[in-house]
């Protein structure tokens, strides 16, 4: 038996058969619920009523912990060799697994390695250890989740000396802010140690 049943912007009169319908157009359907379920319930579990009576919107830390990593690569900086082209090939993964590589100066491998970013395979080629999802956890779950600046709850990443002045994307030179003081920060370099720099 087939059943009828009406599409969106359709009137009553103007019906389709169930059974006319194409496999790809009723899956396209079941995800579509699907995701305005699963929606609705993140935006439930993601809102907490405020104290002062209106609603905010909280970011929860995640549940899988992200350490350091460890492996067959070495962190002895006197071991790169350029052979004489001043580029170091840097290789890595992203969140969805893919491989890619790129060359970059030998003193930005050389301070991806110092501070952590980074490790040597060989002479000729460093391996960065974290996908940029990894490494923001890295950072926010190292610092508490606690703003490096004020102490509030922080939940971005900054760089204490700004990537626009030279600074790097390494466990070093970022740390956990809050988003107004972020923003407060911009690319100056008000908040940079004497010791930093």
């Amino acid at each position: 038996m087939d059943q009828l049943l009406p599409s969106e912007g359709e009137s009553e009169n103007q019906v389709k058969l169930i059974s006319e319908m194409t496999p790809s157009s009723k899956n396209k359907r079941k995800r579509r619920r699907k995701r305005q379920k699963s929606s609705a319930a993140r935006l439930k579990q993601g809102h907490v009523e405020n104290p002062s009576a209106h609603t905010i919107s909280v970011i929860r830390p995640p549940d899988k912990s992200i350490e350091p990593l460890k492996g067959p690569f070495t962190y002895k900086t006197s071991i790169l060799n350029d052979r004489g082209k001043g580029m170091i090939r840097l290789r890595g993964h992203r969140e969805t697994g893919k491989r890619w590589s790129t060359e970059i100066p030998t003193e930005m491998a050389v301070r991806m390695v110092e501070e952590g970013a980074a490790g040597i395979i060989s002479p000729g080629l460093i391996h960065k250890l974290y996908t940029k999802t990894d490494f923001r956890l890295l950072v926010l779950q190292r610092d508490h989740y606690i703003c490096h600046y004020c102490g509030r709850f922080g939940d971005t990443i900054d760089h204490v000396m700004p990537k626009s002045k030279g600074g790097l994307s390494t466990p070093a030179n970022c740390v956990c802010a809050c988003a107004e003081c972020n923003l407060k920060k911009a690319d100056s370099l008000d908040f940079v140690y004497d010791d930093f720099i």
